[in-house]
C-alpha cells in the first residue's frame, strides 16, 4: 500500500477570505459564541497527501520477527523481494510455532486440570470408603447387642410370651438376620459394587498408572 503523510494545511487566499467572511457574520448574529463547539472552519486543518512511497506490512499477530518493508531513500519496495519472501516464509513458521506453543500449553493445562479432577475424587472417595466401614462395623455392634438383648429377654420368659411381646422378638429376630445378611460376603460385595468403592479396572487412577 501506499504511504500516506498527514500534514498541516495551509490555507490559500481564498480560504482566508472565506474564514474571514465567515467570522464577520458570526460576530454579527447576537450572543454568538466564536468558540462554540458547532464551529466550523472555512478549511481543514490537516491534509492527507499521497507520499508516492509504497509499504508492505503483514497485519498479524507480532511474533518477534520483521513483518514491515517499504521504500526508502536508497531501495526500493520492488527491490525487496527475495528480502520480502524469505520475512514472510520466516514469519508463517514463527506464527506457527507459536501455534503450537499455545495448543501445547492448553493440552498440558487440560491435562494438570484433569489429574486434579481425579485427585479431588479419590479423596472424595476415600471418605466414602472409610464411611462404609464404619457403617458395617456399627451395625456388626448393633446386631450382637441386639443378640445379646433378645437372647436374655427371651431367658427371663418361661415361654415365648405372647401378643405384642411375641411379635416383637419375631421382629427383633428378623431385624437382626437383615443385619447380618449384611455384614455376609455377599452382603458387603453388594454393599460396594453399588457404590463403586473399589472398582476394577479403576477409573480414578492417573493415566500413566492406568497403562500399567
Amino acid at each position: 500500500m501506499e504511504r500516506i503523510e498527514k500534514r498541516p494545511h495551509i490555507p490559500t487566499i481564498e480560504e482566508l477570505a472565506a474564514e474571514e467572511r465567515q467570522k464577520r457574520n458570526r460576530e454579527r448574529e447576537p450572543r454568538v459564541n466564536l468558540w462554540s463547539l458547532d464551529y466550523k472552519r472555512a478549511y481543514p486543518e490537516f491534509d492527507f497527501v499521497r507520499s508516492g512511497e509504497l509499504s508492505l506490512q503483514i497485519e498479524n499477530e507480532y511474533v518477534g520477527l520483521r513483518r514491515n518493508w517499504a521504500d526508502g531513500k536508497r531501495q526500493r519496495l520492488e527491490e525487496l523481494t527475495d528480502d520480502i519472501a524469505g520475512g514472510i516464509v520466516a514469519y508463517l513458521t514463527g506464527i506457527k510455532a507459536r501455534r503450537e506453543e499455545r495448543e501445547r500449553w492448553h493440552r498440558n493445562w487440560e491435562r494438570q486440570r484433569h489429574l486434579d479432577e481425579l485427585a479431588r475424587a479419590r479423596e472424595e472417595r476415600e471418605t466414602k470408603r472409610a464411611e462404609f466401614l464404619n457403617r458395617l462395623a456399627m451395625i456388626s455392634a448393633e446386631a450382637g447387642q441386639l443378640k445379646v438383648f433378645v437372647a436374655r429377654l427371651r431367658g427371663e420368659l418361661k415361654e415365648n410370651g405372647s401378643g405384642e411381646l411375641a411379635r416383637l422378638l419375631e421382629w427383633a429376630d428378623a431385624h437382626v438376620s437383615l443385619l447380618e445378611g449384611e455384614l455376609t460376603p455377599d452382603g458387603i460385595a453388594e454393599g460396594l459394587g453399588e457404590q463403586q468403592l473399589f472398582p476394577d479396572p479403576d477409573p480414578l487412577l492417573p493415566p500413566e498408572a492406568q497403562e500399567d
